[in-house]
């Protein structure tokens, strides 16, 4: 896609000057995938893409095209992130030139247990509970939390602040290649970066897929499941919602001790949480079966919340644009742009890399 730059001058509010700025008038704006939200109809669920993606698609590379639909084929649900990370370098760089592969592919989920996540066109997570693996579990990283993860509130003083200002992308990754000159971990491998093993981090956000949850106690809860709900709810998905809060806790114990200490995490930072999880279980059953656990109480939506306003740590509303996921994509081809990080608030902004945009929707590419 050719690239029609041009040079003009603007008033920029700020400084109260006349500046000059480029803007790039060739870039076709709006394209994104299609958004699906987790309460819908099952003849809402997208299985074209849109006229004006499909207009672009005779231009791309038919064999990058056919890369991407055999990978959904493979596996229908993919965090952005996550797709990206599987690409050889030159396709990597194909597809965060030309914006029109991802939706040419997939719909996005923009709300609900796949939040944010990309699905193949006709498949409906909502709809399978063989999909439950492909949930996404996600939290604030770089938060301190209390003793107990299931029972955690965060608390933040000016230490605090200054931490997690030096625990920032850069900084995080520049640690772990210290800490990999050193012998202390494993050499970064940006392919591993949606792999939660419990043994080192492999980025620097708490975000993951279920099925990418390879640490043998915790994949023994997500894997190991007496019964799905008979729906799936927007609190924990398929998950009886006690399990995953469960399932989330151990994580987040897990990824903080790793984050601490920078050290393989032993399971036994997460034996009080189980202790306590069984005994709930014990003392009120019922509560615990799937079958009873179909209505989602008012603490749950709450949890839900907290950690929706994360992403942008923990995501950001994906139009497909995580922008931080995009950056996640040029870091791996020794990056161009700087990430916007994660938050998680439902619903959100457009796709990444779209820039700011001029008065007339074209996209603003410098500014002098």
């Amino acid at each position: 896609m050719s690239n029609k730059v041009e040079e003009e001058e603007f008033y920029d509010r700020r400084t109260k000057t006349i500046r000059r700025r480029y803007v790039n008038r060739g870039r076709v704006a709006n394209i994104a995938p299609i958004n699906l939200k987790h309460d819908h109809g099952p003849n809402d669920v997208p299985t074209v893409p849109t006229k004006l993606v499909q207009s672009k698609m005779s231009a791309l590379n038919q064999d990058l095209l056919q890369k991407l639909r055999k990978m959904f084929d493979t596996r229908p649900v993919w965090m952005r992130h996550t797709l990206l990370a599987q690409l050889e370098p030159e396709d990597l760089a194909e597809v965060l030139r030309n914006k029109a592969y991802i939706p040419a592919v997939a719909y996005v989920m923009d709300t609900g247990p796949f939040w944010k996540c990309l699905v193949r066109f006709g498949y409906d997570p909502c709809a399978d509970p063989v999909s439950a693996k492909f949930q996404r579990v996600f939290f604030y990283a770089n938060k301190k939390t209390v003793k107990n993860p299931i029972t955690a509130e965060l608390f933040d003083d000016d230490e605090d602040e200054a931490q997690d200002k030096e625990k920032s992308k850069a900084g995080w990754k520049a640690e772990q290649e210290r800490l990999a000159e050193e012998g202390f971990r494993p050499p970064l491998d940006p392919k591993r970066t949606h792999i939660f093993d419990g043994q080192y981090l492999h980025r620097e956000r708490a975000d993951y897929q279920l099925c990418d949850v390879t640490d043998p106690l915790i994949a023994k809860y997500i894997n190991e499941v007496p019964a799905y709900r008979k729906k799936c709810w927007k609190d924990g998905g398929w998950y009886p919602s006690a399990l995953f809060k469960l399932i989330k806790a151990l994580i987040r114990a897990k990824y903080m001790y790793m984050w601490e200490n920078h050290a393989p995490a032993p399971d036994r930072v997460c034996w009080a949480i189980i202790e306590e999880y069984e005994k709930e279980k014990a003392n009120r059953p019922v509560a615990f079966d799937a079958d009873a656990d179909d209505e989602p109480n008012e603490a749950d939506e709450e949890d839900e919340e907290e950690d929706g306003d994360e992403d942008e740590d923990g995501d950001e509303g994906e139009g497909e644009g995580d922008e931080e996921d995009d950056e996640d994509g040029e870091e791996q081809e020794d990056e161009k742009n700087d990430d916007e990080e994660d938050d998680d608030a439902e619903g959100e902004e457009e796709e990444d890399g779209d820039g700011d945009k001029d008065a007339d929707g074209d996209e603003i590419m410098e500014e002098d």
